[in-house]
């Protein structure tokens, strides 16, 4: 199914591999500031299934629940995937502040052209959140 001559007649992308890239969320920082943060994301994917697992270096972990490519355009290579998520923190921040949950839910929306993933995220946290993100496939 990863051949060209079979994308042309199902028109699904190769996605698999690792991407990485920046975040920017209206999650404040310790000064106050939206938090910038980088982000690895790896894409397992097979005929029948797709399998997303996103890193936050120091931070948290997140894994696909649900996810979805769609508005594939063969012309211009591009396609959106969506999948929504469970965040679980992978230190101990959420302990010193109350204002961190320790794990939480939320949604992806990513554009990818070629190797380029760019698009926006909310989450389901006591206080929701929301940010972009740029990614790279490497």
């Amino acid at each position: 199914w990863r051949l060209s001559v079979f994308r042309k007649l199902h028109h699904v992308p190769d996605l698999n591999g690792q991407w990485k890239g920046t975040f920017q969320s209206s999650f404040p920082d310790r000064d106050g500031q939206k938090t910038v943060k980088d982000v690895t994301m790896t894409i397992n994917q097979t005929f029948t299934s797709i399998n997303i697992r996103c890193v936050f270096p120091g931070s948290s972990e997140s894994y696909a629940e649900v996810a979805g490519i769609l508005d594939c355009d063969e012309e211009n290579g591009g396609c959106t995937l969506e999948f929504s998520y469970k965040n679980s923190a992978t230190d101990n921040s959420q302990a010193f502040d109350p204002n961190r949950d320790n794990s939480h839910l939320g949604l992806n929306v990513l554009r990818i052209t070629g190797e380029q993933a760019t698009g926006s995220y909310v989450t389901l946290r006591n206080e929701s959140t929301r940010g972009f993100m740029e990614l790279t496939r490497v």
